[in-house]
């Protein structure tokens, strides 16, 4: 058990660590941005982010994971897929707006 428990810290370690490389990666970028770049592109720019942003959020961090694929595999093993095909359908359709 303490072998396991070494190798989920570990794996903490450095998944933590790449997200605050990718942090401070991503203020870096914004402050050459805003450096260089007009105030109307900036602003465009970043309205470009929005959207992969907002669905690595939703779809990336855990709400969907944690909500939708344990339904979607009892649904699936079940063998329910006209259920199946119309939540996904749904849940998409939410997403995408």
């Amino acid at each position: 058990m303490r072998g396991e428990a070494q190798s989920t810290f570990k794996s903490s370690i450095i998944i933590g660590t790449g997200i605050l490389i990718s942090r401070i990666l991503g203020l870096v970028r914004d402050k050459v941005i805003a450096f260089f770049i007009s105030r109307e592109l900036r602003d465009l720019f970043f309205i470009g982010l929005m959207i992969p942003n907002t669905l690595s959020r939703l779809l990336g961090e855990g709400a969907f994971s944690s909500g939708f694929l344990p339904i979607f595999s009892r649904m699936s093993s079940a063998g329910e897929d006209d259920r199946l095909n119309e939540l996904t359908s749904v849940i998409l359709n939410v997403v995408c707006l």
